[in-house]
């Protein structure tokens, strides 16, 4: 759903276990990073860039062996560190 003009904050997301894309990508949402795509075992990739999100990047990101893709750059308000992330995942933010 990249690309719709969705506004508001992203909503909880724990029962999407068998979510491998989550494309929100060039939208106007807010607010923090989901933490309930830490459910999502076989996320692959993730892009978030492009919108007004905040915070930090979830630690839960590093636990994540199947994710390969994580974009949130051009979000003004996403802060602090970079969790320590696998050698074969490209992060592309803050």
């Amino acid at each position: 759903v990249a690309s719709n003009a969705l506004t508001g904050t992203i909503p909880p997301m724990e029962h999407l276990v068998n979510l491998t894309l989550l494309d929100l990508s060039s939208n106007a949402l807010t607010g923090a990073l989901p933490s309930g795509l830490s459910a999502a075992a076989n996320l692959q990739r993730v892009s978030l860039h492009e919108n007004r999100l905040e915070g930090t990047i979830p630690a839960y990101l590093s636990d994540n062996a199947a994710l390969t893709s994580v974009t949130v750059d051009n979000n003004p308000d996403i802060c602090g560190d970079v969790p320590a992330l696998s050698a074969s995942l490209t992060y592309s933010g803050v």
